[in-house]
């Protein structure tokens, strides 16, 4: 009987250590989760003549009213660039890593087959000029956070509303520890299919325990994870606002809505828009 109440004991405490560590932020300090609760472009409003993560794309979704899902990295001095990969091969048929080049020579790179090139952050910014919110996905593969310190001091300049997103949680607890207000949300994905690398990283990832260096105010979750056992926690436990990825179908779209959750969408236009 003894070794059962150990057991159980040692079961409760881990149980109680991990609700504590994937906890997000107490939800009455969820920093203005109600204005940024919209439909983000997935890039963009791309498409046909008009590339990903140009501004074009952004133009486009702002004028129709939805939020804006966009990708930034660090040039080799240091700018903040709009650019989804971490190499220019796919978009720029250049296998040149972007950290490798200035923010002026990444800038005349033109993205596909158009005339368009790779914007700076803030040129992004102005072109939105507040309309919508814009929802900001860091890129990093590691725990160094210039990247975060760059981002703020461009948006230290900018008035719309803002979040911010990342698979890193370093970089997130950055933003925890320097820019509480702003809003910041977890990437999540099935690390069996797209792996970190690590094994042990992805386990670790998977079952979030890293949210205490984030404490994040939503989770983006990957639409194939929205019943997995860490997602059902954070909104049933703790009422944590979603945001689905990416979303490609219109009756998805609509099943994820009714269930009260945000879609970071691509490929059409949801039928009722955030206008």
């Amino acid at each position: 009987m003894t070794a059962l109440y150990v057991v159980l004991g040692v079961l409760f405490v881990l149980a109680i250590t991990y609700l504590i560590l994937t906890a997000p932020r107490s939800r009455n300090k969820r920093a203005g989760m109600e204005k940024l609760r919209v439909d983000y472009a997935h890039r963009g409003l791309w498409g046909g003549d008009i590339p990903e993560n140009s501004i074009p794309a952004f133009a486009a979704a702002a004028a129709e009213g939805y939020g804006i899902e966009l990708d930034v990295r660090l040039s080799a001095d240091r700018q903040v660039v709009v650019f989804h990969d971490y190499k220019l091969s796919r978009m720029c048929g250049d296998d040149v890593r972007v950290d490798s080049l200035s923010g002026a020579a990444l800038s005349w790179r033109r993205l596909g087959n158009t005339e368009y090139t790779i914007p700076l952050l803030e040129d992004a910014l102005t072109t939105v000029k507040g309309r919508v919110p814009v929802l900001i996905e860091l890129k990093g593969e590691n725990s160094n956070t210039e990247l975060c310190d760059a981002l703020s001091r461009v948006l230290g300049h900018y008035d719309g509303k803002v979040c911010v997103q990342s698979f890193n949680p370093y970089l997130l607890g950055w933003f925890k520890k320097n820019q509480p207000r702003v809003a910041r949300g977890l990437l999540y994905t099935n690390y069996l299919k797209n792996t970190s690398g690590k094994r042990i990283n992805d386990i670790i990832l998977g079952a979030m325990l890293t949210n205490f260096i984030a404490r994040p105010d939503f989770i983006a979750v990957n639409e194939d994870c929205l019943n997995s056992i860490p997602v059902k926690l954070l909104t049933k436990l703790h009422k944590t606002d979603v945001f689905v990825w990416t979303v490609r179908d219109p009756h998805k779209y609509a099943k994820y809505k009714s269930l009260g959750y945000n879609c970071i969408f691509e490929g059409f236009l949801p039928a009722n828009g955030n206008k």
